[in-house]
Parts: C-alpha cells; sequence; structure tokens
C-alpha cells in the first residue's frame, strides 16, 4: 500500500482517482490545489502524486519543478486533459513516470503505480 497524493482541481475527478486508489489498496490524500498540497507533502510522507496539469494557481508541472528545486523527489503521474505535445515533453523532462489524458483506465493507471 502506498501513500498517493492527488492533485486535481476537479471534484468528480478527484473523488473517481481516490476510490480508484482505494479499490488498488493505496491510501489517497486529496488537494484541490498546489497550495493544498504542499501542506499535505510537509506533513505525510508521499510515496507517490498523482496531478493534473491544469491547476489553479500554479499548474501541476510547474509544482513538480518546484518541489525538484526544493530537493523533494515524489514519484509522479500526470492525467490530464491536455493533448499539447509540449505538456508531455515537459512532463517527461521532469522524469513522469506515465502521462494519461482523460478519460483515464483505472488499470492502467494502477499498473503505472506499481511499476
Amino acid at each position: 500500500m502506498a501513500d498517493i497524493l492527488l492533485i486535481e482541481d476537479n471534484s468528480e475527478h478527484l473523488e473517481l482517482l481516490a476510490e480508484t486508489l482505494k479499490f488498488g489498496g493505496h491510501n489517497p490524500f486529496l488537494a484541490k490545489n498546489t497550495e493544498i498540497a504542499k501542506t499535505i507533502i510537509k506533513k505525510q510522507k508521499i510515496d507517490f502524486m498523482i496531478l493534473d496539469i491544469s491547476l489553479p494557481g500554479i499548474s501541476g508541472l510547474d509544482f513538480v519543478e518546484v518541489l525538484q528545486k526544493e530537493k523533494i523527489r515524489i514519484p509522479f503521474i500526470v492525467v490530464t486533459g491536455s493533448l499539447d505535445h509540449q505538456d508531455r515533453e515537459r512532463a517527461n523532462k521532469l522524469n513522469a513516470v506515465a502521462y494519461f489524458v482523460k478519460p483515464l483506465d483505472p488499470e492502467k493507471l494502477l499498473n503505472s503505480i506499481k511499476s
């Protein structure tokens, strides 16, 4: 079981991801923005992150860059509605484990976490 931080501003998507993780035996922590996510990271050891790119405040990828500059390295998966090739390239440069475009296949997500 992994402690996984979900960062998603859409409540429906956030709940669906949380249920998928619980079904897979994981413990989800929910954040609707990067400020909440940062607070969770300070209080809780997080094994993995799943995040959207389009978030209020700074983007999900900007948030990963901030964490990496602070020497906080948490493996992450991008789950987004963005088909932008530049977003995918940037996620790869930041060492994303995977990049999924919504709608998401829950089985593929859980398999990516296992690997």
